[in-house]
C-alpha cells in the first residue's frame, strides 16, 4: 500500500476546504501528529482511519483513495490513440478508451446542434467543453452560458445543446465517463497551466 498511494493529498483537501491541522484534528477525533504524519506519508493510515479522515474531508473513502492512488504515466502510441476526422466533421477526433477528446476552429456564427434528433444524442457521459480563444455561447437545455477564453463548463451530454461561436473560436471538448472524478477536477481548477497561447 506504500508505493501505491500518496496520502500527502490529505493535505491538498484539508487546505482546499479551509482547515488547519488542528481543525482536521477535532472533527476527525485523530491526533494532529497522526494527520501530520500521513500527510508527510511518514506513516500508512489504517481503512479505519481512512474512512474517518474521509467523512472529515467530506468525501468517500473510494473517492480518497482515487484521490491518493499513484498511477505511473501511461505512454499512449499512435495506434492506441484512435484519431480520426471524416470529411463532413467539424473536429478533430481523438479516442483514448472511454475518453473523447474533439478540438477544432470555427468562424464567428458558426452554429454546432448535436441534438437535430433523439436518435443522435450523445452515450451518457459528461461533455466538458472549454474555450482555447475566443467566444461562443452554449444553450443547455433552453439557457444560455456565454464563454470566453480560458472559460469551460462541464454538463451531463445528454441534455439538449448547441453552441454558437460569437467570434473565431478555438474549442476542446472533452467526453468523459459520468464516473470518471477527472471532468469535476477540470471543472473546479484553473485551467490556464494545462494550455499556452
Amino acid at each position: 500500500m506504500e508505493n501505491m498511494f500518496d496520502f500527502s493529498i490529505i493535505k491538498t483537501l484539508r487546505k482546499r476546504r479551509g482547515l488547519t491541522l488542528e481543525m482536521l484534528s477535532q472533527r476527525a477525533g485523530i491526533s494532529i501528529r497522526t494527520i501530520s504524519d500521513i500527510e508527510l506519508n511518514k506513516t500508512v493510515p489504517s481503512l479505519p482511519t481512512i474512512s474517518t479522515l474521509a467523512r472529515a474531508l467530506k468525501v468517500s473513502s473510494t473517492e480518497l483513495f482515487d484521490y491518493a492512488q499513484k498511477n505511473s504515466p501511461v505512454l499512449i502510441h499512435s495506434e492506441q490513440a484512435g484519431v480520426s476526422a471524416v470529411p463532413n466533421d467539424c473536429f478533430d477526433i481523438t479516442s483514448i478508451g472511454d475518453l473523447k477528446i474533439l478540438s477544432s476552429s470555427f468562424e464567428k456564427g458558426h452554429v454546432l446542434e448535436p441534438h437535430t434528433s433523439k436518435k443522435d444524442r450523445h452515450y451518457p457521459c459528461r461533455e466538458f467543453c472549454y474555450v482555447l480563444k475566443g467566444k461562443m455561447t452554449l444553450n443547455i437545455d433552453d439557457k444560455d452560458y456565454t464563454l470566453g477564453a480560458k472559460e469551460g463548463i462541464l454538463f451531463d451530454s445528454n441534455l439538449k445543446h448547441s453552441y454558437t461561436c460569437l467570434e473565431a473560436s478555438d474549442v476542446i471538448i472533452l467526453y468523459l465517463p459520468r464516473d470518471n472524478n477527472i471532468a469535476s477536477e477540470l471543472a473546479s481548477r484553473e485551467l490556464d497551466f494545462f494550455f499556452t497561447k
